[in-house]
Protein backbone atom coordinates (compact mmCIF):
# COMPACT_ATOMS: atom_id res chain seq x y z
CA UNK A 1 0.00 0.00 0.00
CA UNK A 2 3.27 2.18 0.79
CA UNK A 3 4.77 2.05 -2.54
CA UNK A 4 1.06 3.09 -4.29
CA UNK A 5 1.07 6.45 -2.26
CA UNK A 6 4.52 6.95 -3.36
CA UNK A 7 3.62 6.50 -7.04
CA UNK A 8 0.75 8.70 -6.69
CA UNK A 9 2.65 11.49 -5.73
CA UNK A 10 5.01 10.94 -7.77
CA UNK A 11 2.56 11.21 -10.62
CA UNK A 12 1.39 14.35 -9.26
CA UNK A 13 4.11 16.11 -9.11
CA UNK A 14 5.49 15.34 -12.33
CA UNK A 15 2.20 16.79 -13.41
CA UNK A 16 2.60 20.10 -11.80
CA UNK A 17 6.43 20.57 -13.18
CA UNK A 18 6.62 23.63 -15.33
CA UNK A 19 9.41 23.76 -17.90
CA UNK A 20 12.36 24.90 -16.96
CA UNK A 21 13.26 28.37 -19.54
CA UNK A 22 16.80 29.76 -19.14
CA UNK A 23 17.97 33.00 -20.53
CA UNK A 24 22.24 33.24 -21.35
CA UNK A 25 23.27 36.65 -21.40
CA UNK A 26 26.94 37.51 -22.63
CA UNK A 27 29.62 37.14 -20.18
CA UNK A 28 29.50 41.16 -20.84
CA UNK A 29 25.82 41.74 -19.56
CA UNK A 30 26.27 44.03 -16.46
CA UNK A 31 24.50 42.74 -13.40
CA UNK A 32 22.02 45.57 -13.53
CA UNK A 33 21.03 43.97 -17.31
CA UNK A 34 20.62 40.77 -15.86
CA UNK A 35 17.98 41.84 -13.23
CA UNK A 36 16.66 43.25 -15.40
CA UNK A 37 15.87 40.37 -17.33
CA UNK A 38 15.07 38.32 -14.20
CA UNK A 39 12.02 41.05 -13.49
CA UNK A 40 10.57 40.96 -16.91
CA UNK A 41 11.08 37.20 -17.50
CA UNK A 42 9.62 36.62 -14.47
CA UNK A 43 6.65 38.50 -14.55
CA UNK A 44 5.84 37.57 -17.91
CA UNK A 45 6.39 33.90 -18.13
CA UNK A 46 6.50 33.04 -14.68
CA UNK A 47 3.30 31.27 -13.65
CA UNK A 48 4.45 29.09 -17.14
CA UNK A 49 7.77 28.29 -16.80
CA UNK A 50 10.72 28.03 -13.98
CA UNK A 51 13.01 30.77 -15.40
CA UNK A 52 16.85 31.12 -14.95
CA UNK A 53 19.03 33.98 -16.08
CA UNK A 54 22.49 33.35 -16.11
CA UNK A 55 25.75 35.04 -17.10
CA UNK A 56 27.60 32.75 -19.28
CA UNK A 57 30.98 33.63 -18.74
CA UNK A 58 32.16 31.63 -21.81
CA UNK A 59 30.45 33.58 -24.16
CA UNK A 60 31.63 36.94 -25.49
CA UNK A 61 29.08 39.72 -28.17
CA UNK A 62 25.94 41.03 -27.54
CA UNK A 63 23.75 38.00 -28.50
CA UNK A 64 21.15 36.58 -25.79
CA UNK A 65 20.70 32.81 -25.76
CA UNK A 66 17.78 30.87 -24.86
CA UNK A 67 17.07 27.48 -24.08
CA UNK A 68 13.94 25.19 -22.93
CA UNK A 69 14.15 22.08 -20.77
CA UNK A 70 10.95 19.48 -19.57
CA UNK A 71 9.07 20.97 -22.95
CA UNK A 72 8.79 19.05 -25.88
CA UNK A 73 8.58 22.00 -28.85
CA UNK A 74 8.46 21.27 -32.13
CA UNK A 75 10.38 24.19 -34.48
CA UNK A 76 7.37 26.24 -35.08
CA UNK A 77 6.47 26.39 -31.10
CA UNK A 78 9.75 27.15 -30.37
CA UNK A 79 10.17 30.07 -33.33
CA UNK A 80 6.61 31.42 -31.08
CA UNK A 81 7.89 31.25 -27.90
CA UNK A 82 11.31 32.75 -29.21
CA UNK A 83 9.30 35.57 -30.74
CA UNK A 84 7.13 36.08 -27.71
CA UNK A 85 10.57 36.12 -24.98
CA UNK A 86 12.21 38.85 -27.60
CA UNK A 87 9.51 41.05 -27.63
CA UNK A 88 9.31 40.92 -23.68
CA UNK A 89 13.10 42.01 -23.61
CA UNK A 90 12.37 44.48 -25.93
CA UNK A 91 9.81 46.39 -24.03
CA UNK A 92 10.58 49.48 -22.35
Amino acid sequence: MDGLKYQNITLKLNSMAKPIFIVRLPSNAPHEMANNVKEKMGRALGDEYNVLVLIDMKRKGHEIKFECYNADYNSEQWSVLEERVNSILNQK
